[in-house]
């Protein structure tokens, strides 16, 4: 698969994505919408104590390691429709 955005832009985006910190928006977003963690499976138990202090709201499922969608596609999809359907 080839990308048609110049490497230092990209490496910007992946700079500006391990750099930030979002925590004050996702806590309004847990506060208002429903959301769905789908994490790795070897991050569970530090993802799950964190979710569920920071954002008591969220539902969290533990799957696989690296692009879950991809490596589990019918767990995924499943996890995804679960959630779809109780949704508001």
């Amino acid at each position: 698969m080839f990308t048609t955005s110049p490497h230092w832009i990209a490496a910007a985006y992946a700079a500006a994505g391990m750099t930030s910190d979002s925590l004050h928006e996702a806590q309004e977003a847990d506060r208002s919408l429903p959301s769905l963690f789908v994490v790795a499976e070897d991050r569970k138990e530090q993802a799950k104590s964190y979710i569920e202090r920071q954002l008591p709201n969220a539902q969290a499922e533990f799957l696989g390691g690296h692009m879950m969608f991809w490596e589990y596609p019918e767990k995924f999809n499943a996890i995804l429709e679960r959630f779809l359907r109780h949704l508001p």
